[in-house]
């Protein structure tokens, strides 16, 4: 799955995940499937278990790609 980083070390960067893993923190985003399974209302199921970087919140999803911001670029579309 391709992804892309908006801000911070890796700014502009479009790679796949894949190549990515070794550079992240190695901890992964939430696992919502049991949530899902009941029915709840979660994020999207590719979201699930995708590496956590330094500087990035959570990914997000973006016209088929995982998305990575840092908080200063996410606090921009609120300004």
């Amino acid at each position: 799955m391709k992804a892309i980083f908006v801000g911070g070390r890796f700014d502009g960067l479009v790679c796949d995940i894949e190549a990515m893993k070794g550079k992240s923190n190695g901890k992964l985003s939430f696992d919502y499937s049991a949530l899902r399974k009941q029915g709840a209302c979660v994020p999207r199921a590719e979201l699930d278990n995708q590496p956590l970087f330094d500087g990035y919140l959570s990914p997000m999803w973006d016209g088929g790609m995982l998305r990575y911001e840092t908080q200063e670029v996410y606090d921009l579309m609120f300004d």
